[in-house]
């Protein structure tokens, strides 16, 4: 359950939260429309338990607006601490859902309707290594300028880039010198920024790598 939730939530705060929505989250009735898509795809994954614990969704989904609405607050008041404030409010989000999945085995009779989750586990990896990066490395470079606007026009490219390093270690599960290798010939625009852009793509990739590895249960 911890996956699915944990999917939901990526998909719903990264590649399905629009630049504009970011933008206008202040207002309560966007920051609603974002919550709501949140929940709808809780409730698509949950699957045939849906109907037990819908409450429980909906209550975490008023946890995540809560949270998303005080972050506003706060980096409206602290500018300078985005970057902490970005992650702090990630790492909540993982938190709450952890605790509500916690509450829910506890105080729920569930049938086990998951099975295997290495599919949404390998999701969750190519979600964190494609979209999630693009968006963190937004936010952690917003007041560099010239480096903030090389990743917007990039986006495309760098995010294949990733996700082909991630799927060669998938298919022959080599570590270093593959990956390696398919980065660094990957054609990333010549600018000042190359180098930068190649290191971040390689550690990033590298580290959804041993991710993937310690959840699988890879060896």
């Amino acid at each position: 359950m911890v996956w699915a939730l944990l999917l939901a939530h990526f998909l719903g705060d990264f590649p399905l939260q629009a630049d504009w929505m970011i933008r206008r989250k202040a207002n309560l009735w966007v920051l609603a429309l974002h919550g709501s898509i949140h929940f709808v795809l809780m409730v698509l994954l949950m699957g045939g338990i849906r109907q037990q614990i819908w409450p429980h969704l909906l209550l975490l989904t008023l946890v995540h607006m809560v949270q998303d609405h005080l972050k506003i607050l706060m980096t409206i008041r602290w500018p300078e601490r985005m970057v902490f404030l970005f992650f702090l409010d990630q790492l909540l989000h993982y938190l709450a859902i952890w605790g509500f999945v916690s509450w829910i085995q506890a105080t729920q009779e569930l049938a086990n309707i998951f099975g295997n989750q290495d599919w949404v586990i390998i999701t969750i990896a190519y979600l964190i290594g494609t979209y999630v990066w693009y968006i963190s490395e937004r936010v952690i470079s917003h007041s560099d300028n010239d480096y903030l606007e090389m990743v917007k026009e990039t986006k495309i490219e760098r995010m294949l880039a990733r996700s082909g390093l991630i799927s060669l270690f998938l298919l022959a599960r080599a570590w270093m010198l593959p990956n390696l290798a398919l980065a660094l010939s990957w054609p990333y625009r010549a600018s000042s920024f190359r180098k930068r852009a190649v290191v971040s793509d390689v550690s990033v990739s590298l580290g959804v790598i041993i991710f993937l590895f310690v959840a699988l249960g890879l060896s």
